[in-house]
């Protein structure tokens, strides 16, 4: 989750290439996803989000990402969201890993982070 927003933030300031190794989430994170200025981000604003900056990461818009594109998540995550192991993380396991990401965050289970 952390490093998912942190990238989005870092991307969104367009600095996609820093990303430290383990980031914590902190309000300039989360403001990248609060879309309307509410001060929570609800998990349709995460998906926003991370739509996103899939959309910034898959630069030859094959609807996959590849090492060398997802620039700013760390190598153990890309390995981790490619769950058939097939070198690339598609869309729909990069979705589910947003959502898991989500749901790990939301510690209180109200739906949204803050």
């Amino acid at each position: 989750m952390a490093r998912i927003l942190a990238t989005a933030a870092l991307l969104s300031l367009g600095a996609g290439s820093a990303f430290a190794a383990d980031p914590s989430i902190t309000s300039d994170h989360l403001a990248v996803a609060d879309l309307d200025g509410d001060g929570q981000v609800t998990l349709t604003e995460y998906r926003v989000m991370a739509s996103n900056v899939f959309i910034l990461l898959d630069t030859d818009a094959s609807g996959t990402l590849t090492q060398a594109e997802a620039v700013g998540i760390p190598a153990d995550l890309f390995v981790a969201m490619d769950t058939d192991k097939d070198g690339a993380v598609s869309r729909a396991e990069y979705d589910a890993q947003i959502l898991a990401d989500f749901r790990a965050a939301d510690i209180d289970g109200n739906g949204v982070l803050n």
